[in-house]
């Protein structure tokens, strides 16, 4: 057999837990590289790549489970064409996704949203055309998935069920997987609400809950200026009583601003002695970005300046070892996990007024400019030069030496570049969404600390 060098894979990561070990992820093969071995261990390894005495032929078992994981590779790898398949696969995904916005109105005025909440809920012409279309496009996706968006979509319970129970009727009868997720504040998401939804096959939740109860009620109130904290909570626990949808995932997001410094222990210790036990639950945690829109104004200085500075948070959680929370943090440690939604070419977001957009920001801020619209005959009628601008540019960024690269695939925020903030061969700094790159070393010891995502080899 003829001995080929072994060396670090290109898309590799490493960085020192607080216990000895060095934790090892390969952008390229997502998640499943998860893995950590001892500083010695590590140091050893490299030595001997540098003084070239790393081959195939190693019987080493340390050197063998890096070699499985893809954390080492030989000389002979083609990494940039698993790179490229990745992005075809990834673009031109055949499942259907579609973000509906079942009213646009909302019974929350967060201080940092940016929505305008101009029409109300969706009239029965746009319902009738969403399933027209869907029913035109079932046999040649692979599956759909619904995301219900708003203002706040359980304004409009009755739009969401009765969609729901046409388009699964749909999937069963052509034989297609279904799935839904929703986005919703939970002041509505009640636990008889929860077991209608459940059985509509919404299965997934993301729910803000800020933190604290004094930082949630001074930044997310009603539309009459009432506390909310406590009415989401009570319904969230409500839920976790009934013991009810054992395959739902209710992810708990706090949006972090410069206030919840020096906090993460209250935070941790409260969530995980309600939530930390039930497996239905989960944890996200992002950093408030200035989105636009007037609210923003007077909270605009509590502000973190760029996604560094979640590292203090991530810090804390780190340090903070007495409670643990299970973080969704790993989704976007997959291959193509950063690229945005709006980049594939069959996910759109509907209005309620039967609008098609790419792009849920574009979507808020910029409501007078869609791409398209639904037709009641099922049709969606594009401006297909609108619509071109948002498919992914393989490698927009230029830069072909980042480790990042097989998550985001070289696209910045797609947003950004078509209003002409990102231009070609610019760095990526600032997301508009998913984690902040500059953050991804505190985010992996996190996935081991919270979690043990690290296997030791």
């Amino acid at each position: 057999m003829m001995k080929k060098r072994l060396a670090f894979a290109k898309y590799g990561f490493s960085v020192e837990d607080d216990h000895g070990n060095i934790l090892l992820f390969n952008a390229l093969h997502g998640t499943k590289s998860f893995c950590k071995i001892t500083c010695k261990d590590f140091e050893n390894i490299n030595d001997d790549i540098r003084m070239d005495k790393l081959y195939s032929t190693t019987e080493k078992s340390i050197v063998k489970g890096l070699i499985k994981k893809g954390i080492i590779i030989s000389e002979d790898v083609d990494e940039e064409g698993r790179l490229s398949r990745i992005f075809l696969d990834t673009v031109a995904d055949k499942k259907l996704n579609l973000i509906i916005s079942p009213t646009e109105k909302c019974n929350l005025r967060c201080q940092y949203c940016c929505e305008s909440f101009e029409y109300g809920e969706m009239p029965e012409t746009v319902i009738d055309g969403i399933v027209k279309y869907i029913e035109s496009r079932i046999r040649d996706v692979s599956s759909v998935n619904i995301d219900w968006f708003g203002g706040e979509p359980l304004l409009a319970l009755d739009t969401i069920l009765e969609l729901s129970e046409r388009v699964i009727r749909l999937c069963k009868e052509n034989r297609k997987p279904y799935s839904a997720f929703m986005s919703t504040n939970g002041l509505l998401l009640t636990a008889d609400v929860f077991k209608k939804l459940y059985q509509a096959h919404v299965f997934t939740y993301q729910v803000t809950l800020d933190v604290t109860r004094e930082l949630h009620d001074s930044q997310r109130v009603d539309k009459h200026g009432n506390p909310t904290f406590d009415r989401i909570l009570a319904n969230l626990m409500d839920i976790r009583n009934t013991n009810y949808g054992k395959f739902s995932t209710i992810v708990i997001l706090s949006n972090f601003s410069t206030d919840m410094f020096g906090k993460i222990k209250e935070y941790k210790r409260f969530f995980s002695d309600r939530f930390g036990d039930d497996k239905r639950f989960a944890f996200s945690c992002f950093r408030i970005l200035d989105l636009g829109g007037e609210r923003i104004d007077k909270f605009r200085p509590k502000l973190m300046t760029d996604g560094k500075e979640m590292n203090r948070i991530y810090k804390e959680i780190i340090e903070c070892k007495d409670y643990k929370l299970r973080f969704v943090i790993p989704e976007f440690f997959k291959p193509g996990g950063l690229l945005c939604y709006a980049a594939k070419e069959n996910s759109f977001l509907v209005g309620s007024n039967g609008d098609v957009f790419k792009c849920e920001h574009t979507f808020q801020i910029r409501r007078d400019q869609p791409i398209g619209h639904i037709t009641k005959e099922g049709k969606m009628v594009l401006s297909q030069e609108k619509a071109d601008l948002w498919l992914a540019r393989y490698m927009f960024c230029g830069n072909h030496d980042c480790k990042f690269v097989p998550l985001c695939l070289g696209e910045d925020c797609i947003e950004n570049r078509i209003y002409g903030v990102s231009k070609p061969g610019n760095p990526c700094i600032n997301r508009l969404c998913h984690f902040d790159k500059e953050t991804v070393h505190y985010a992996m010891k996190i996935m081991d600390s919270e979690m043990n995502a690290f296997p030791m080899l």
